[in-house]
């Protein structure tokens, strides 16, 4: 490890330390996790997966009392969601990070698919 990133679990572990857990369940009620570089959050898909590599979301709350940002997704071997696995569909939950140039990064990867109708009666 290089010392950016020893600095940085330090930091991360210091953090939480500092932060007071009433219980238990309040562990499994956090929706910010601590990574090396940003925090990962919880997010609620507002839609289906569009026709499109992005996705609107509501961020570490379902609707109504999230904060509304848009999602980018990797997609490996396409560039639509709506054609690809795993499915996303409204109320989805999925796990997001903001880069470094403050846009919103899905952390699942997504594999492109092609439909077909493959069943004969």
């Amino acid at each position: 490890m290089n010392d950016l990133t020893k600095k940085r679990i330090e930091q991360s572990d210091q953090a939480a330390r500092l932060e007071r857990l009433k219980s238990p369940e309040s562990v499994q009620n956090t929706k910010a996790y601590r990574a090396v570089g940003g925090e990962i959050h919880l997010a609620y898909c507002k839609t289906d997966a569009p026709a499109s590599d992005k996705i609107a979301c509501y961020l570490d709350m379902p609707y109504p009392a999230g904060i509304e940002v848009e999602v980018t997704c990797l997609i490996c071997g396409g560039n639509l969601l709506n054609a690809a696995v795993p499915r996303l569909e409204a109320e989805n939950q999925i796990y997001v990070i903001k880069n470094s140039d403050g846009n919103w990064q899905c952390l699942t990867l997504f594999q492109g698919i092609e439909s077909c109708d493959c069943f004969t009666g």
